[in-house]
């Protein structure tokens, strides 16, 4: 397991190596440690609006600080941005010489690509499901959240109609 001395030299490496045009890398802070939990279920997390990157000390792989660096530099989540960004780490990875990272990013795209887009009709539909099997109002809304990656917090300002979509089908289910 990394140090957090040689963590901090890795981020400074992969800085200069994958993103040297990046002009506010400097105020960016990269903190070696798993995100607050009422950002985000996920072990690793870029957050654009204190600029803040956390990366889990368990997996503090070059795959996931590019990933995260990737959403420090493109807006909007897992997009077309995001994905051409990553596509480009990934060439970069081949000219340094590293195929098993170049492989590894390029199959993050990959991943991303191939999953569907969650819609608000999809997360309503998780919840009803969850309802219709005996979940309350609660556990539907964390349940639909978790199925989407976020947190309660994050899911029920997405999905505006979340609360009234779980009061209404457990109202039904009675």
């Amino acid at each position: 397991m990394l140090t957090e001395e040689e963590f901090m030299t890795l981020v400074a490496r992969v800085r200069g190596d994958y993103f040297p045009p990046w002009r506010s890398a400097s105020k960016w802070t990269v903190r070696f440690a798993k995100p607050p939990r009422d950002l985000t279920t996920d072990d690793s997390f870029c957050h654009a609006e204190t600029r803040t990157i956390w990366i889990d000390p368990s997996d503090p792989s070059l795959k996931t600080l590019i990933h995260e660096m990737c959403h420090a530099v493109t807006p909007g989540g897992h997009g077309k941005k995001w994905q051409e960004r990553m596509r480009l780490a990934a060439r970069d990875a081949e000219t340094y010489g590293d195929r098993a990272l170049a492989s590894a990013l390029r199959g993050e795209v990959q991943n991303y690509f191939e999953t569907p887009k969650i819609t608000a009709r999809g997360a309503y539909s998780w919840i009803d499901d969850a309802i219709d099997g005996g979940a309350s109002v609660d556990a539907a809304i964390d349940w639909a959240a978790e199925q989407c990656a976020m947190t309660r917090e994050r899911f029920l300002l997405k999905y505006k109609r979340a609360r009234r979509v779980a009061e209404s089908a457990f109202r039904a289910r009675r």
